[in-house]
């Protein structure tokens, strides 16, 4: 399938859309969280400025996992023992999505990077790169991993116990495999001097530096104003972070984070 036929397999199955920039994942409008454009919108804007797609995570949840030699043996027994397991899986550049669904009673909502210490992200707020889409930046194009898009309503539900576990006990992990380094963002003391170890280069997935640093930040308790101001003044410099962000890219990608 191409991606004009994929982004219309996801609205036929009611999942909502995102249009993004080409060969990126950056939504093509400002207001976009307020758009919700069908299959016919989406496919005119791919044919005719080569846009990707991305899918609107409003009441999803998807687990962005990342396979290492180190993550390797903890997720294979997880994913035998269907710890976590979901019929819509996409393939990423350094792992893969799963999609689940948030109960409705989950409350407070918010995405985690390296959730409970584990090399996974929870994506909980925003949008997903859709199967199809090409990201100029790693040369990727996600895929899809599954044998169909399934609904949203038949997606298993996202582990409530889990967002739970991260409020009360942030440093405790899900298992007591060896050789998974715990890194529970809430608990770093220092995040001004965490995230100047984090670099965003162009070509190694730069913007992925930027959304952790922003997460760090934001996972220890500073304001989006304090975020904000500590990147534009001490860490977006060179040589960790090439070629520079601009302050409108890193406002956005604040806000967007701070929702």
């Amino acid at each position: 399938m191409e991606r004009k036929d994929y982004s219309r397999a996801f609205a036929e199955a009611k999942y909502r859309l995102v249009v993004l920039k080409r060969g990126t994942k950056v939504p093509y409008r400002n207001d976009w969280p307020n758009l919700n454009p069908d299959a016919m919108e989406v496919g005119w804007h791919i044919d005719k400025f080569d846009c990707n797609y991305g899918v609107l995570l409003n009441g999803l949840a998807v687990i962005d996992v990342d396979r290492t030699p180190a993550s390797r043996p903890i997720f294979d027994k997880m994913r035998k023992e269907r710890v976590w397991h979901s019929p819509l899986e996409t393939g990423t550049f350094k792992g893969r999505h799963v999609f689940t669904k948030l109960a409705d009673q989950t409350g407070e909502v918010k995405s985690r990077i390296r959730a409970l210490g584990f090399p996974w992200d929870w994506k909980l707020t925003g949008c997903v790169v859709g199967p199809g889409s090409h990201i100029e930046e790693t040369g990727w194009t996600y895929q899809l991993l599954t044998k169909e898009i399934v609904p949203p309503d038949v997606l298993p539900a996202f582990p409530v116990e889990w967002l739970k576990e991260v409020k009360q006990t942030p440093a405790k992990p899900l298992s007591n495999a060896v050789g998974i380094i715990r890194d529970s963002l809430s608990a770093i003391a220092c995040p001004e001097k965490y995230i100047l170890k984090i670099e965003s280069i162009q070509g190694c997935n730069g913007s992925a530096g930027l959304v952790r640093a922003v997460c760090v930040m934001r996972d220890a308790g500073r304001s989006a104003q304090e975020t904000f101001d500590y990147l534009m003044a001490v860490w977006n410099q060179e040589p960790r972070v090439s070629p520079l962000w601009s302050a409108g890219e890193i406002r956005y990608c604040v806000e967007r984070h701070f929702k």
